[in-house]
C-alpha cells in the first residue's frame, strides 16, 4: 500500500503489465527526476515490499 505520493510525478505504475513468456509481468515506465537523492522504489502487490520486492535508486545533479 502506498502511504505518500511519488517523489516525481508519473513514477509509478499502477498495474501488472502486460505478461512475458516466462509468465512474469513487465511495465516500463518513464519520467524525469527532480533534486538529487537517494529514492526507494517497491512493489505495488500486497505484501510483496514487506518480502523485499524493494529497491533505491540514486538520481546525482
Amino acid at each position: 500500500m502506498m502511504t505518500s505520493a511519488p517523489a516525481f510525478e508519473g513514477a509509478v505504475v499502477w498495474v501488472l503489465g502486460d505478461p512475458t513468456s516466462a509468465g512474469l509481468h513487465a511495465a516500463t515506465l518513464r519520467f524525469t527526476a527532480g533534486p538529487p537523492g537517494s529514492y526507494e522504489y517497491l512493489c505495488p502487490v500486497p505484501g510483496h515490499a514487506a518480502q523485499g520486492m524493494v529497491g533505491t535508486f540514486t538520481v546525482t545533479g
